[in-house]
């Protein structure tokens, strides 16, 4: 799957960087599954690419990895229902932050991801092993 997932981000970041920002895809709601119960759309891979520039390509690589094994797990509700924020340091300087949402028919998406600096990484509560934080299953 890792092979596959990454050989897919390669190709849609290359589409997608040589497209203007606002710019529509032929394909939005087509998904790639990161596991049984996870996935990203086309049109979030393309959001992060517009927002993350020369960062998106590694940003969206590390998405498995970081969900499959955070540090950090928050709940990110307050910004939008049913949402976390899985987090993992990646260097000394950096995290790498990726947020899920639930899904109505009880999966979760990936709705965006980014770099994060390491005194905002400190800040976030650490609601890992929670009762009400969604296992993954990310293999």
């Amino acid at each position: 799957m890792a092979g596959d997932y990454a050989d897919r981000i390669l190709t849609l970041v290359a589409e997608y960087k040589g497209l203007n920002v606002g710019e529509g895809i032929t394909n939005p709601s087509n998904y790639l599954f990161l596991g049984k119960r996870v996935c990203i759309s086309h049109q979030a891979i393309k959001h992060i690419v517009e927002q993350r520039g020369e960062l998106a390509q590694s940003v969206l690589l590390d998405i498995p990895l970081i969900l499959a094994n955070p540090t950090k797990i928050s709940d990110n509700s307050h910004k939008r229902p049913g949402s976390f924020l899985y987090a993992r340091m990646n260097g000394k300087v950096k995290a790498v932050v990726v947020e899920i949402a639930k899904t109505p028919d009880d999966k979760h998406q990936v709705v965006s991801a980014f770099p994060m600096y390491e005194h905002t990484y400190r800040k976030l509560v650490d609601i890992s092993g929670g009762p009400h934080v969604p296992s993954l299953d990310i293999a």
